[in-house]
C-alpha cells in the first residue's frame, strides 16, 4: 500500500499556489498519483465511468499496451475520489481529473 506521507508537503504547496486556478485540481491529481501508486498516463485518462464505487475498483486503461485491467480502491484513495466526484460533478464519460495542469506544467493543447 503506497504511504503519501512523504508527498503530503507538496501536495499542500501545489494546492496554496493562489495564482493557478487549476491548483486544487493538480493537487488533487497528484495525491491520487501518490495513494493510488500509479503514473500519469495511467491516471489522467479516467473517467467517471472507470471509478466503479460500489465493486470497490477503479479500471486502469494501460496506453503502452492498450490493455485494461482493474485495481482495488485502496482505503486510502476512496476519500479523495469521493470528495473529487462530489466537486466535480462528472457526468460517466468525463475525464475525472479535469484541470488543464498536472503539477504546475501546462499540458499541449489547454487553454
Amino acid at each position: 500500500m503506497p504511504n503519501i506521507e512523504p508527498i503530503d508537503p507538496i501536495i499542500a504547496n501545489v494546492a496554496d499556489q493562489s495564482i493557478h486556478a487549476d491548483a486544487q485540481d493538480s493537487a488533487d491529481f497528484l495525491e491520487f498519483l501518490g495513494v493510488a501508486g500509479l503514473g500519469q498516463a495511467a491516471s489522467g485518462s479516467h473517467t467517471r465511468s472507470d471509478i466503479e464505487f460500489d465493486a470497490h475498483q477503479i479500471i486502469i486503461h494501460r496506453h503502452k499496451t492498450s490493455t485494461g485491467f482493474a485495481i482495488p480502491i485502496f482505503p486510502q484513495v476512496r476519500p479523495l475520489l469521493e470528495r473529487a466526484n462530489v466537486a466535480y460533478a462528472l457526468a460517466d464519460s468525463a475525464n475525472f481529473f479535469t484541470l488543464s495542469t498536472v503539477a504546475g506544467c501546462r499540458l499541449p493543447g489547454a487553454d
